[in-house]
């Protein structure tokens, strides 16, 4: 949800939707010299989370100061997790051909993660399936059900995710960062070891204050797109109630 996904209409993953996604709007709200959005479609939390770092490491050696620089932890689904690109696509001969036509065609799946990172994000409901060489590469058939079955459940998620989002708040913190953490889907409300009281974690365990939950409770359907995202509207006043917050409680 933080990268804006279909804000420039149905099914579009352009960067160009970063534009219009509510981290830009809090961006111009603070007057930040520069915006970052380095948010990927499908991102699962552990890439969010060590992407977070090695962006924020990078500009430290680049000699940015971290009081200088404001951080947004888009907190997302717990069922959402990544595999091995190369595994699982396996020795067909044309991969790179085939995902430059895809590419090109802005086939919806294509897996940008892959490109760069030489994985791809599994996530329900919006698995790639392909023909490459007379065989189906199916996600939903041969990933999904084991993902679902054994590892996207609260039992093994929850505490995992804890874990990441406290030591990453403690990192933060120690480093004089100013930052926030968001769910951009749903609310951790069952979270035991999650300070909910802290300024930084805005309304984590709350229904309605997740991007997702805001945008459907605050505008229906009349702002969703094709693929469950939204238009710029939601998007717009998220920021500014997270502007407010965010000026109120923590700077």
């Amino acid at each position: 949800m933080l990268f804006g996904m279909e804000c420039l209409g149905n099914g579009s993953r352009l960067e160009g939707n970063k534009q219009l996604a509510f981290p830009k709007h809090i961006s111009d709200a603070l007057g930040c010299d520069t915006y970052i959005n380095n948010s990927y479609n499908g991102a699962n939390n552990d890439f969010i989370f060590a992407r977070t770092l090695t962006d924020l490491d990078a500009l430290e050696k680049n000699g940015q100061d971290p009081k200088d620089v404001f951080v947004i932890i888009g907190v997302t689904s717990l069922h959402r997790h990544a595999i091995d690109g190369r595994g699982w696509f396996g020795a067909y001969a044309n991969l790179a051909m085939t995902l430059e036509t895809m590419k090109a065609e802005q086939f919806l799946g294509y897996p940008t993660e892959f490109e760069e990172y030489g994985i791809v994000f599994v996530q329900p409901g919006l698995e790639i399936d392909m023909q490459l060489g007379g065989k189906l590469y199916s996600m939903k058939k041969d990933i999904s059900p084991f993902f679902t079955k054994y590892l996207w459940t609260e039992t093994v998620q929850l505490s995992m995710q804890e874990a990441r989002m406290i030591a990453m708040h403690d990192i933060l913190k120690l480093k004089g960062y100013d930052h926030i953490f968001v769910n951009s889907v749903c609310p951790l409300e069952r979270t035991k070891h999650i300070d909910i009281n802290c300024k930084n974690f805005y309304k984590i365990d709350q229904h309605g204050h997740a991007f997702w939950e805001y945008a459907v409770t605050k505008y229906g359907d009349t702002e969703r797109r094709q693929y469950n995202h939204f238009t710029p509207a939601p998007h717009a006043s998220f920021g500014k109630e997270l502007v407010d917050y965010i000026v109120t409680n923590i700077l």
